[in-house]
């Protein structure tokens, strides 16, 4: 039985309520049979005033797509479900309805607003999702990398170097609460760190860099949903990672080093959770079924012989029961040249990618 690092101070926030824990068991496997899947390419528009060079999150709301290139472009550009493009949300700038580095965004139910976490201000851009138009900004007094807005207004927020994971705000950006005080604090930031955050079953659940368990969380508290194992692979502890010295605190280099897992990442759907993770440099994706309480992980390499795919990236987002990755055009084209073949439910389109095209999605789902 796995032994959950934290989980006095975890269950600590969880109010008199009384909640359900449940454990996931990721095995490695080697068989998966690819009748169970269904893949799906979507071409994105290469437009002028839309053009990105990376894509680092995908959002699918009321028949848009929403596209973030955080790192290079740094441009929230807006699909329609053809994948024709629409329009740019917000231009760079200082000024009002303006962001200099677009993090991450999320999408505000109760105002109908887009709203987009720029880093490099520490504030929140909302815009008007019928016309995509300025509506007013929100000034943060710490920094964060995700954000969610619960059921009561409030907003969750997934801290960048603050005392705790987790903030709680109320709709103006006042801290309220804060849950699971940090232990280890790397002072530097690895990835793109916007997938530690997400919407499942109604509820908000996350997970620590240090941690592959999954929590949920409300205004006033935070439990354990998930307990994750990740096969036999084992995560590095906050404990340890406490031990580096203030002169080294490249925390992945100890990892990789170690061999131990990490570079988490989940994303849900309505029957599954996804999970990536890295061991000895290879990229694991795990399945889990919620219905038959099953849950394997493969070998990136072998997924991608298995489902005859081109190339397989992390995870940018989901879209129901889809599982939504990025395609690179120069991949297709190479393995086009080694006369590789490729999933017949999407050969036809991706024989027509050429070094001109525009981005590709990659939309996979269990049967």
């Amino acid at each position: 039985m796995k032994v959950i690092s934290l989980a006095a101070i975890f269950c600590a926030c969880s109010g008199p309520e009384a909640k359900v824990f449940k454990e996931i068991d990721f095995e490695p496997s080697n068989l998966l049979d690819s009748s169970k899947f269904e893949v799906r390419v979507l071409k994105l528009e290469a437009h002028k005033e839309g053009m990105i060079h990376s894509i680092a999150q995908v959002e699918i709301w009321q028949d848009y797509i929403f596209v973030l290139d955080n790192l290079q472009s740094r441009k929230l550009l807006v699909f329609n479900m053809d994948g024709e493009f629409v329009c740019q949300v917000g231009v760079t700038g200082r000024g009002p309805g303006e962001y200099v580095h677009p993090w991450s965004f999320s999408f505000d139910e109760q105002s109908n607003c887009l709203a987009v976490l720029d880093r490099a201000q520490d504030k929140v851009v909302f815009y008007e999702l019928s016309s995509f138009g300025y509506v007013k900004e929100l000034q943060l007094p710490f920094s964060a990398t995700k954000f969610l807005f619960l059921e009561d207004g409030k907003i969750a927020w997934f801290g960048s170097q603050t005392d705790s994971y987790i903030i709680i705000t109320d709709g103006d950006g006042v801290v309220v609460r804060e849950h699971l005080p940090r232990i280890y604090n790397p002072g530097v930031i690895k990835g793109s760190g916007i997938n530690n955050m997400f919407y499942a079953d109604g509820e908000v659940l996350f997970h620590t860099p240090f941690s592959s368990d999954l929590f949920s969380v409300v205004s006033d508290s935070t439990y354990c949903k998930y307990g994750v194992n990740l096969g036999k692979n084992q995560i590095v502890s906050e404990a340890e990672l406490k031990g580096l010295s203030e002169t080294n605190r490249d925390y992945l280099a100890l990892v990789t080093a170690g061999r131990k897992a990490h570079s988490i990442s989940y994303y849900n759907t309505d029957s599954q959770i996804y999970c990536s993770f890295v061991v000895d440099g290879a990229l694991c994706i795990g399945i889990y079924d919620k219905e038959t309480d099953e849950a394997y992980y493969y070998l990136k390499d072998h997924f991608i012989d298995l489902l005859a795919l081109p190339i397989f990236y992390n995870p940018v987002g989901t879209y129901d029961e889809w599982l939504v990755s990025v395609i690179n055009n120069m991949d297709v084209l190479d393995k086009l040249e080694s006369q590789m073949s490729f999933n017949d439910q999407i050969e036809f389109v991706l024989r027509a990618i050429d070094e001109d095209s525009g981005f590709h999605l990659l939309l996979l789902r269990c049967l």
